[in-house]
């Protein structure tokens, strides 16, 4: 009997240890950005619970992922629902943590280890620097291979393009910022993971074979508008509390997703094909020390001529900006339609297209990047359009206080002779169902 009460009072105590670490890890993550083990340790002693070492705390990340309870004590405590004085001590009830004492405990030790911490991370970049592309294309053609594992070559014959008359439509489907490889914890918009947006791109597909039948579409056009992967440099984090997988992962299996667009939107029509780089694509982090060209977007871009060079999409143009992946401009319908990211676009600029205007007039100026759908007209008939992302709002806008915005993606429709486009905002219920 005294077996069965001392292996009880076990797993309640491992039961409070794994939740006081859940709600640590949700406290450092809203308030630091990241969980650094040396700083979570500090306050995993103060509360009486044993050192962890980072492989344990990869573990637990894991841990918060399939238990639904750890998972909403994360949540809280970075919500601030659940507070540091909250958390239980391992034998004390009368003892706590007292926010305003954080400080304190850990400000010696980051201030005594900072000089050695400069230099260790400037030793590693140098090291970085000669392998980290080898290792990283490396791993970029390992998932390539499985993702594009026995696909078949295409069977279907090649739809020739026929002159735009006079009142032929055309669709333009603008797809942007879906940062492949996040995760969002949201109760408000559902979250976000790469299986809800495979549900959702699949949604749109479907959406727009329908149209493209209903309104005899003559063309289709399929832009990506950047931050096509959610990449790990852009946040200091482990990446194992922010991400399903690593980037060499992301960028293979969004260029698979890519493929599987153009494959099924290709058979009903000919599909004209351009992308850009977002400051998420991009391999550095640091966006002084990026190397001009160096992203995920030239990966799919190249991946996906090579693949035609192999027999693949004969019913698809590629844009070809290769040489410079940031942005493209391209006549629809009669009408100039620009497409850049946005990252470097100024926020209360209402007059956007005119610095973009080089040899001729632009009627439509794609952005994303915001992860909010604007459709806002400039001088006569022109507009820039903001594309809105899968993803939704995510802890990043939670924490800048901005909208807590659905997910969303666009169609236009623009016809041949006319000046009036149709803008078709693509909104996305928490399911991810077309609403």
């Amino acid at each position: 009997m005294d077996m069965e009460r001392v292996t009880q009072q076990e797993k309640e105590r491992l039961a409070q240890e794994e939740g006081a670490f859940a709600a640590l890890m949700g406290y450092l993550k809203a308030e630091r950005g990241k969980i650094a083990p040396s700083v979570f340790n500090k306050l995993a002693n103060t509360l009486g619970y044993p050192r962890v070492s980072k492989d344990n705390l990869v573990h637990m990340a894991e841990r918060l992922k399939e238990d639904e309870v750890l998972n909403q004590i994360y949540n809280k405590a970075f919500d601030r629902v659940i507070k540091l004085e909250d958390i239980p001590h391992a034998f004390d009830e009368e003892q706590s943590l007292n926010e305003e004492d954080i400080f304190s405990q850990v400000t010696n030790y980051i201030v005594d280890n900072e000089d050695t911490n400069a230099k260790l991370r400037e030793h590693r970049k140098l090291q970085r620097e000669g392998a980290y592309m080898k290792l990283f294309m490396k791993g970029v053609k390992k998932y390539l291979t499985q993702e594009l594992k026995g696909m078949p070559r295409a069977k279907y014959m090649q739809t020739p393009r026929t002159k735009s008359l006079n009142g032929d439509r055309s669709l333009v489907l603008l797809l942007a910022d879906w940062h492949v490889g996040a995760l969002v914890y949201n109760e408000d918009t559902g979250g976000y993971s790469f299986e809800k947006l495979t549900g959702m791109l699949q949604e749109i597909i479907e959406q727009v074979i329908g149209i493209v039948d209903e309104l005899d579409i003559k063309e289709v056009y399929v832009f990506h508008v950047g931050d096509i992967i959610e990449h790990i440099s852009m946040r200091n984090v482990n990446q194992a509390f922010e991400a399903e997988f690593p980037a060499t992962e992301q960028i293979s299996k969004a260029t698979r997703l890519i493929i599987d667009i153009l494959t099924q939107l290709s058979k009903h029509v000919h599909v004209t094909y351009g992308m850009v780089a977002g400051n998420h694509d991009r391999f550095n982090g640091n966006k002084n020390d990026k190397v001009y060209n160096d992203n995920a977007a030239y990966i799919a871009i190249d991946t996906l001529f090579m693949l035609q060079e192999l027999g693949q999409f004969p019913n698809v143009t590629l844009i070809d900006n290769r040489s410079d992946t940031y942005e493209f401009t391209i006549k629809v319908a009669g009408k100039v339609i620009k497409v850049k990211h946005g990252d470097f676009e100024k926020k209360k600029d209402d007059q956007k297209i005119p610095k973009h205007i080089k040899d001729e007039p632009i009627d439509f100026l794609i952005l994303g990047h915001i992860h909010t759908t604007r459709i806002i007209q400039e001088d006569f008939s022109r507009f820039h359009v903001y594309v809105g992302s899968t993803m939704g709002a995510n802890n990043y806008s939670k924490e800048l206080n901005l909208p807590t915005t659905g997910a969303s993606q666009m169609m236009m429709i623009l016809t041949e002779g006319n000046s009036t486009p149709w803008f078709i905002p693509l909104m996305f219920n928490k399911e991810g169902k077309l609403q």
